[in-house]
């Protein structure tokens, strides 16, 4: 049945304004909980001789004294499925080490800020087109983005993510695929630094995401606070959260940009660009510009695609686009 389906992730919000300080008490518990339950499994001396149904863990607390916690909030499913993700790691590290790679090890974290839910109507489930319901709390919560999940499609696994305070779940779909209309359009692309991308047809194609006042103002205020103080903390969390704004207008640019391409085209043809030496060239003025510009994140995207042709990095063909 999969083969007739094809696989997508819709990211829904959780709306923060509509959350109690009694929910939003049980999502930090649960991060909280994950990270101890992390950090518990790496310190065994056998990191699978765990078992998947511990509900207490020993932790290290602020004066670096062991301290016996109960794992209140995490459901027994999430338990198995954090516990599975870390033996997995481990699997994933070794195969690496195998084929010749050279790998460390995993590191104790000082938070975890993804949960797995795995069964879709169990450890999540979608009461309507507002709100989701959470394994281990009664009351529902107010999501924004369900909207945008087609009405035909198979839930699957989500996850429930933490970034800078904010809280999302990534929902995994399976939806029938549809044949695409072909428009019997060829285009080629050249990168370069004047015009960011120059299509075959003549088109050209500039962006620019310079930093911010948002961005310098907030590094100014993080720069003079003292290291490791709860200032200090606040400040960074700020700055992040302003340089995740100007990422998330890059991403979508981005994605908007690829996605017109690759409907209006049956067929792209782009060089393997060395975006990264290009950055690091000495010519004056390079490496900022290419920073701000989302060459290399189209490029990335271009490569997966299956309407994709890549051409030799050293072929000369600037002067024929």
């Amino acid at each position: 049945r999969r083969q007739t389906q094809v696989c997508k992730t819709y990211t829904c919000k959780i709306d923060k304004s509509h959350l109690s300080k009694d929910k939003l008490n049980f999502l930090r518990k649960l991060f909280l909980e994950a990270k101890w339950l992390y950090n518990y499994q790496l310190s065994l001396d056998d990191i699978f001789d765990i078992p998947d149904n511990i509900k207490e863990v020993t932790i290290l607390n602020k004066d670096k004294l062991p301290e016996q916690r109960e794992l209140v909030t995490l459901s027994s499913q999430m338990i198995q499925e954090l516990i599975q993700r870390t033996k997995t790691n481990i699997y994933a590290l070794s195969r690496l080490k195998e084929e010749g790679y050279k790998v460390g090890k995993l590191n104790f974290k000082s938070e975890v800020n993804s949960i797995p839910l795995k069964q879709y109507n169990n450890t999540y489930k979608i009461i309507d087109d507002k709100y989701i319901k959470i394994q281990g709390y009664k009351k529902y919560f107010k999501v924004r983005g369900l909207k945008q999940i087609p009405s035909n499609a198979e839930f699957s696994r989500a996850t429930l993510v933490n970034r800078l305070g904010d809280y999302y779940i990534l929902i995994t779909v399976y939806l029938l695929k549809v044949p695409r209309d072909m428009t019997g359009s060829v285009i080629g692309l050249d990168f370069g630094i004047k015009d960011n991308i120059t299509t075959s047809n003549g088109e050209k194609y500039n962006f620019s995401f310079p930093e911010t006042r948002q961005i310098k103002k907030a590094s100014k205020k993080f720069n003079k606070a003292k290291l490791g103080s709860n200032n200090g903390r606040k400040k960074k969390k700020k700055l992040a959260k302003t340089y995740n704004k100007l990422t998330n207008k890059k991403k979508d640019t981005k994605n908007k940009t690829v996605s017109k391409l690759v409907k209006e085209n049956d067929k792209i043809c782009i060089q393997d660009e060395n975006i990264h030496q290009w950055k690091s060239s000495k010519m004056k003025g390079w490496g900022k510009r290419i920073q701000h510009s989302i060459m290399g994140g189209i490029i990335s995207d271009l490569k997966k695609r299956l309407e994709t042709t890549i051409i030799w990095r050293y072929f000369p063909s600037t002067k024929l686009c």
